[in-house]
């Protein structure tokens, strides 16, 4: 907010401080430093984020400080930078799990590919004696592109790391069709629902529970009104049982 109202001088009801901020956070999570943003977004918007971006950078070095997204974004600087750090870094992590693969961003891939690659980019060259990744998700339940989250990252996993086989060939991609949690009903309106997605590894969810209830749809007005219908609901089942 300062940056923005008193070093630039800026309309903060164009440039409202905490928009900027997000978009700053945005930057940092595709792995954009204040010039790469800029040739990304040239316009005079751009140009002015850029600006705030780079006063904001300077700021925190001043203060000796890191904010969020710069936790995952120096590391993966100073790996591309530094063959002997990240070599250290390489050796010492020989196995890396990651849950929710789907609401990864580029730079969260960035630093996982350095970690597991060693920076080397001839996937000949790999060597997985001893190693190995092993990553879990589900692109149809990708949640976070407000937080610049990209579910292409996990579509692109066998391509990046896998044999990049068809599904019915491949050694490196188990898909984890059973359901738990849900009954018949919810499965298979589910299935009917997602599969009208255009960018997603093909699966049917299979029930392992009963048939269940019909499914009852409720059209509210707005958020209050969806409230009151479930208390109401719950309210019911309780009298009930």
């Amino acid at each position: 907010k300062e940056i923005v109202t008193k070093q630039l001088n800026l309309d903060d009801k164009k440039f409202e401080p905490r928009s900027v901020r997000y978009a700053i956070s945005n930057a940092k999570n595709q792995g954009f430093s204040p010039q790469e943003f800029e040739r990304e977004n040239p316009k005079y918007w751009g140009r002015v984020i850029t600006e705030v971006y780079s006063c904001y950078q300077d700021k925190l070095a001043q203060n000796n400080a890191l904010d969020f997204d710069d936790l995952i974004l120096i590391p993966v600087k100073l790996f591309q930078q530094n063959e002997q750090v990240l070599n250290y870094w390489h050796r010492k992590f020989q196995h890396i799990l990651v849950d929710e693969y789907q609401d990864t961003n580029r730079t969260q891939y960035d630093l996982i590919r350095l970690l597991v690659t060693n920076g080397e980019n001839n996937k000949n060259n790999w060597n997985w004696s001893d190693r190995s990744i092993l990553v879990v998700g589900d692109a149809d339940q990708s949640i976070y592109s407000f937080r610049m989250a990209d579910f292409t990252i996990l579509l692109e996993f066998q391509e990046d790391f896998g044999d990049g086989l068809p599904d019915e060939d491949t050694g490196t991609m188990v898909k984890l069709e059973e359901n738990y949690r849900s009954c018949e009903n919810i499965l298979e309106a589910a299935n009917q629902l997602i599969e009208n997605n255009t960018e997603r590894i093909d699966k049917i969810l299979k029930p392992t529970r009963g048939t269940g209830e019909k499914i009852y749809c409720h059209k509210a007005d707005d958020e209050i009104a969806e409230a009151e219908f479930v208390i109401n609901q719950i309210r019911t089942l309780e009298r009930q049982n």
